[in-house]
């Protein structure tokens, strides 16, 4: 990870880092983020719901299938309708982030004492 960044709160220069990153679990939602070394100012990465994480498991099964397919383990026919499948799976991510990363910037924002905070 380690890119660089710029704190939009208190102007310093950081590296996202695993020692900078936590998640908030919140009922059935997990939001992931990172913080500002100085003043602890968080910035989302992601939210993901139960049927989310599904979804993304389901999207790396079938993306390592294609990688499978491209060196020749499995018939290059089946290429195609995995791509089809892949294709769908990305049109539901889609339609499912939006709220999610609403919830997510609001449940980062809240600073609700309900939520669980874990941090690495």
């Amino acid at each position: 990870m380690n890119k660089c960044v710029t704190c939009d709160k208190c102007g310093h220069d950081f590296a996202i880092a695993p020692e900078n990153c936590g998640e908030i679990h919140k009922g059935d939602i997990i939001v992931q983020y990172f913080y500002c070394t100085k003043c602890n100012a968080k910035y989302h990465i992601l939210t993901t719901n139960t049927t989310m994480r599904k979804l993304i498991e389901q999207r790396v099964a079938i993306q390592n299938k294609i990688t499978r397919c491209r060196e020749n383990i499995l018939p290059l026919g089946t290429i195609q309708k995995l791509q089809h499948k892949l294709d769908r799976l990305i049109v539901r991510q889609k339609k499912l982030m939006p709220n999610l990363k609403k919830r997510g910037e609001e449940i980062l924002n809240d600073g609700d004492n309900n939520a669980e905070n874990k941090m690495p």
